[in-house]
């Protein structure tokens, strides 16, 4: 029965952070913003991903294309010279690319701005609730599934034994399993319910260490927001592809260019080490634009001109937008671009000056594309970073409530139904050996046991319901309106005690009253369990700012080391909360003793 219990084990923390993260949007890739606990890769959402951005660059490349043809066909009166639209569809075809970078980066910054928003607007007390009704739900079965289970079993045997006596129920009817009355064990039904209630003590022992035990801990830092950074991973397709397509025009153009005499082998081996070096465009942007810029830069001091063409599109523009478009990642990040706009322009202008303004095109629209994907990433991120503080506070918050929530329900859960049980084992167990000797004093065992547990019933029944619909703090189900009831009850269990309680019972708050009910109902059930046969004396006064507790037993003095446990804890915790004081130790004369004052605070609704 205890394996529905285990799930209590969630830490409030991961709790709090299970419900709001539940809310929570995060970005994953260029494929639009997923929820998190969609985040998990799947074969299909990969596919669906590739999928998506395939046909996005088609797209691009087929609108490049045609833009390319037109514009050519516009300045050669129709005319399509192959390497002219090659040229242009390459140059229309980066800049799309780019243009989508920064269109993609404006939507996601959009978004994050929009969950920014979102998260700051949700309020603290939403938050904490949500966390607890995911809570208390938790709670509500593991208790269900601990307690009622033995509470119902012990009702069932105390049903059975009642009838037999009463002779209501012929035999083989009714509670009774099929069997002749004169065979009916008695001790043994008796025995059965010292088992379930001791069964259920432990369970709900269990229950109580883990209410408690993960009630503790702190939520830790707020996830940090992941830097962009010139991606450390190992060159892959979207790395290599420009790389080898720059790489094979340049080839070639090289070829051509030698062919026709216009280039040099020194010339043609620093263009092919030029274009090989954008192969690392997206590990290292920085570097690759340096080593092109020490390259064009070395042709042009040896008069061995770099031949800059279509290739050089794509092995500058590339580089050039993502060293731009990501934070510095050292300073080839700065000297890169400069190095390499310099020394191209130079060449440039000095052996092909016709082409200075295709250069100045090519690198100028990547530098601002790549400012605008950087500018929108910047805003995303801060976006990001506000809604990730906001949800790690909420989270503290939730987490906070969540541990003290499971304090009080351990304390409403152990003042209302361990003592219960106690009291049964112990009725069941003088019913047992006054069986055979005294049969109507052992009926009334029986009695006091089945009042018990009808009452245990009733008390969880009122606790599991108020889990889901208390107000935020735990609920309230006892006050002093109640001991006369509970002194009259415990006096049919055979504990002798002397009750004093004010009369008329006053008004005080709720809090106050349900405190003083718990001290005086845990106390009578510790004398009873610890100090069989003892005299409790019972005494509850008030003068009009404090409610005076006082629960004093005359058992033998070592019985006070026995009164350990979850029982005084929770009554301490209670005082405590309301700002009282307590104190629980030997008495100067023997037995025990729980003293309690407990500050009347000054509210206007107020109960007894």
């Amino acid at each position: 029965m205890l394996t529905r219990a285990r799930r209590v084990r969630i830490g409030p923390e991961s709790l709090a952070h299970s419900a709001i993260s539940r809310m929570t949007v995060r970005s994953r890739g260029r494929c639009g913003l997923v929820r998190e606990e969609d985040a998990a890769p799947t074969p299909r959402r990969y596919v669906s991903c590739v999928g998506a951005r395939i046909t996005s660059y088609a797209v691009v490349v087929g609108i490049a294309i045609v833009a390319a043809v037109v514009t050519v066909a516009g300045m050669y009166g129709g005319e399509l010279p192959v390497p002219d639209v090659a040229f242009l569809s390459t140059l229309f075809a980066l800049l799309g690319v780019a243009v989508r970078a920064a269109w993609i980066g404006s939507q996601s910054a959009r978004r994050a701005a929009q969950h920014a928003r979102a998260t700051a607007a949700r309020t603290v007390e939403g938050a904490v609730r949500t966390a607890l009704l995911e809570e208390r739900a938790r709670m509500s079965a593991d208790i269900d599934a601990v307690v009622r289970g033995a509470l119902v079993a012990i009702r069932s045997r105390t049903t059975a034994i009642e009838e037999y006596a009463s002779g209501t129920t012929p035999p083989g009817t009714g509670s009774l399993e099929p069997r002749d009355a004169a065979s009916f064990d008695g001790p043994a039904a008796l025995r059965e319910i010292q088992d379930a209630g001791r069964l259920a003590t432990v369970k709900l022992r269990g229950l109580l260490d883990l209410l408690r035990s993960s009630s503790g801990g702190d939520v830790g830092p707020p996830d940090a927001v992941p830097q962009p950074t010139a991606s450390p991973r190992p060159l892959g397709l979207p790395d290599l592809l420009p790389g080898l397509l720059a790489v094979t025009a340049c080839g070639i153009e090289v070829w051509l260019a030698m062919a026709e005499g216009r280039l040099s082998p020194v010339g043609a081996a620093l263009s092919i080490v030029t274009a090989a070096a954008s192969v690392w465009w997206r590990r290292d942007p920085g570097r690759t634009l340096m080593l092109q810029a020490l390259a064009v830069g070395a042709g042009l001091l040896i008069r061995a001109p770099v031949e800059l063409g279509l290739w050089s599109v794509l092995a500058f523009a590339l580089p050039m937008w993502r060293v731009i478009a990501t934070p510095a990642q050292g300073p080839f990040s700065l000297i890169g671009p400069v190095a390499l706009a310099a020394a191209a322009s130079a060449s440039q202008w000095i052996f092909s000056e016709e082409n200075v303004g295709i250069l100045v095109v090519v690198l100028g629209a990547a530098a601002a594309t790549g400012l605008a994907s950087r500018a929108f990433d910047s805003r995303r991120r801060r976006s990001a970073e506000r809604a990730t503080a906001r949800e790690a506070e909420l989270r503290r918050m939730a987490a906070e409530a969540v541990r003290h929530d499971r304090i009080a329900t351990a304390r409403e859960l152990h003042d209302a139904i361990s003592g219960t049980i106690g009291v049964i084992v112990m009725q069941a167990g003088a019913a047992e050996l006054r069986w055979d000797t005294d049969r109507p004093a052992a009926l009334r065992s029986v009695a006091v046991i089945s009042s018990s547990a009808d009452q245990a019933v009733r008390e969880l029944d009122e606790l599991v319901p108020r889990l889901a619909d208390a107000e935020l703090g735990g609920s309230i189900l006892r006050g002093l309106r109640d001991l006369p009831a509970l002194v009259e009850r415990m006096a049919r269990a055979g504990v002798e005690l002397s009750a004093s309680l004010p009369d008329p019972l006053p008004s005080v708050p709720p809090h106050i009253a349900a405190t003083a009910y718990r001290i005086v109902q845990e106390c009578v059930a510790n004398a009873a369990r610890h100090a069989p046969g003892s005299r409790i004396d019972v005494r509850v006064t008030m003068d009009g700012r404090t409610v005076d507790v006082s629960v004093v037993d005359d058992g033998p003095v070592t019985t006070g080391a026995t009164h350990s446990g979850y029982g005084l804890r929770g009554l301490a915790e209670r005082v405590a909360e309301l700002g009282g004081e307590f104190a629980a130790g030997p008495g100067s004369t023997g037995g025990f003793r729980v003293e309690a004052r407990l500050p009347i605070a000054r509210r206007q609704e107020t109960t007894a």
